[in-house]
């Protein structure tokens, strides 16, 4: 603070309101459209996107109807068997969900959903489909399953608090009101709001029906937004922006140029003179001293069950159970690699033998706290030997991991991978999102590019995540429509040499008093897998020109340059880890 204020004593104190405004409530439903970028192919396909948005809020409500508010989002599109996300999706108008759930941290909350991928033909049946699936809901009432597994879900996510940071967590939750004059506290005690929805949930079976009238149907303050592809905005705004400046230079004279141009220097001076030691002495360090020479060791007891590794770590977990299943990649080829993230995501979401997509979600939703698939792979701490993984992350409280272990066995050995519409829609949802990260995480995929051709952990991560896997999603979604036959063959033959007991490793993170009975349960999971054996397979690093351009349609050039820098040492240590992250 002493530093902030010497920084700041120069300037004079204006008063400013820290009050953030309310937004002026409609009267009526607005819509509209607007331009956006768009690569040639799409604009030439008229493929742009539908929004539709509530204000669900003047500012004043209360926690249980903020908590109400978080839970109908979840029963609405939270989970793929959720009644308007299913209604968007399966109508085949567009590629992928518009997800604008998330933004509870407002002062007025509001929600967001639509369809990206919808062609000009068919923009105006959005809305009227969004309408239709609410009052249908409204009139035929909400799946009791649906809900209960909703509440399951929001109530595991505000006890869980975040797993990666649960300081910053607390912090960032106490935002919610804090930033807008309440009481910082509020924000997280969720137990006696969550209880009075569930109090109003037993007062009346319509509780959620009613909010779906009361937030979205009969409230005005709506908006339609049709947001047009144009390939070429982008090269028009960059003229607009030329012809605004030069006629603004036209009219400068000789001396304000000088001024201008002095100013320009003298701003480039004071940018790359070294700070001066005194003034580097102001900054607060982190100095060697400061930390703990040893790192804090997770308490980790290795074991064998069914011949095949097992960690247990146990940790207070406030009675929650953390059980992964990989399975090593490394039996797959590196032209099957590709397929590795859309069956992972098949696994989870397209039900099994014995229960549907719809039942099989809220059989998830309403036992455990999520399960998410996740590829990965990694390096080895010899410079040279890979680790490749899909880890099926799972969590429930230790009263239900039995269950969570039961469905890690109905996934892993009885999912439906013959739904052709239903893994046609995954797939598009998968080309889509990644589609749209192109432009805002431009230096990520510049980054998985450059990796690829650096070695075999490089090559598979650019195979699952990068610009290779955006190529083949096309591909895919081309063949699901032309060659059905010859996509599933192949992605059951995948399956087959991924999930087998002998490629098998499991962890489990738990209260150190309940690990013994998960253990007897994972033993017999692992059992139940099917036998085989492989060899690891060798990737080749990827092939390409030394310099590589791809063309995406955004102002911001993504340029990254990169070499091997463990070539020149024996073993990583600290020093190569600095000069990675610098």
């Amino acid at each position: 603070m002493r530093i902030v204020n010497e920084a700041l004593t120069p300037f004079d104190v204006q008063p400013v309101s820290g009050t953030i405004a309310l937004q002026p409530r409609f009267t009526a439903p607005v819509r509209s459209s607007g331009r956006v970028p768009a690569a040639a192919v799409d604009a030439q396909d008229g493929k742009g996107a539908v929004s539709i948005g509530w204000l669900l809020s003047d500012g004043k409500h209360t926690p249980e109807q903020r908590i109400g508010i978080r839970v109908l989002k979840e029963i609405l599109v939270g989970s793929p068997a959720s009644p308007l996300r299913k209604a968007l999706l399966d109508s085949g108008l567009g590629e992928d969900l518009i997800d604008g759930a998330g933004w509870d941290e407002m002062r007025q909350p509001v929600f967001v959903t639509g369809l990206k991928g919808v062609s000009e033909a068919n923009r105006d049946r959005i809305e009227p489909l969004v309408l239709d699936t609410l009052e249908n809901l409204v009139r035929s009432g909400i799946d009791q399953a649906a809900a209960d597994a909703a509440v399951n879900t929001i109530e595991f996510a505000l006890r869980e608090n975040g797993t990666w940071a649960r300081g910053i967590g607390t912090i960032l939750r106490s935002f919610e009101t804090w930033l807008y004059d309440g009481d910082p506290i509020a924000a997280l005690a969720f137990e006696q709001p969550l209880a009075a929805v569930q109090a109003g949930r037993g007062e009346s079976r319509r509780y959620f029906e009613k909010m779906i009238e009361q937030y979205l149907l009969t409230n005005p303050h709506r908006s339609t937004i049709w947001h047009a592809p144009d390939a070429e905005l982008l090269t028009r705004q960059e003229a607009d922006e030329k012809a605004r400046l030069a006629k603004i230079r036209s009219g400068l004279g000789d001396e304000e140029l000088q001024r201008i141009t002095a100013k320009s220097l003298e701003l480039k001076h004071r940018q790359e003179t070294p700070n001066s030691p005194e003034a580097l002495a102001k900054l607060p360090m982190l100095r060697l001293g400061d930390l703990d020479r040893k790192n804090t060791v997770i308490p980790r007891e290795v074991m064998t069950l069914e011949g095949r590794p097992v960690l247990l770590h146990g940790l207070s977990t406030n009675g929650i159970a953390y059980i992964d299943i990989g399975f090593d990649l490394q039996t797959l080829s590196g032209d099957e690699l590709a397929y590795v993230p859309v069956l992972a995501r098949a696994l989870t979401e397209l039900g099994t033998d014995n229960e549907d997509e719809v039942t099989f979600a809220r059989r998830i939703a309403g036992h455990t706290g999520g399960i998410e698939p996740r590829a990965f792979s990694l390096t080895k701490t010899d410079a040279k030997s890979t680790a490749a993984w899909l880890v099926l992350r799972g969590k429930a409280t230790v009263a239900k991991a039995a269950e969570l272990i039961a469905i890690f066995r109905d996934l892993l050995l009885s999912a439906r991978l013959d739904q052709r519409e239903r893994l046609r829609r995954l797939v598009l949802e998968e080309k889509a999102r990644l589609e749209a990260n192109l432009v805002p995480m431009g230096s990520y995929y510049c980054g998985l590019r450059l990796k690829a051709g650096a070695n075999e952990s490089g090559f598979a991560n650019e195979q699952l995540y990068g610009v290779s896997q955006l190529a083949f999603l096309r591909r895919l979604a081309a063949e699901t429509e032309t060659d059905w036959a010859a996509a599933l063959a192949r992605l059951t033959a995948i399956r087959s040499k991924l999930i087998m007991r002998s490629s098998a490793a499991a962890s489990v993170t738990v209260d150190t008093n309940a690990g013994a009975s998960l253990l007897a349960q994972i033993d017999r999971l692992l059992g139940s897998l099917p036998t085989g054996s492989y060899t690891p397979l060798a990737w080749q690093p990827l092939s390409r020109p030394r310099n590589e351009g791809l063309v995406v349609p955004t102002q911001v050039n993504y340029v990254a340059k990169g070499t091997g820098i463990l070539d020149f040492a024996a073993r990583p240590d600290g020093a190569a880890l600095a000069v990675c992250r610098w």
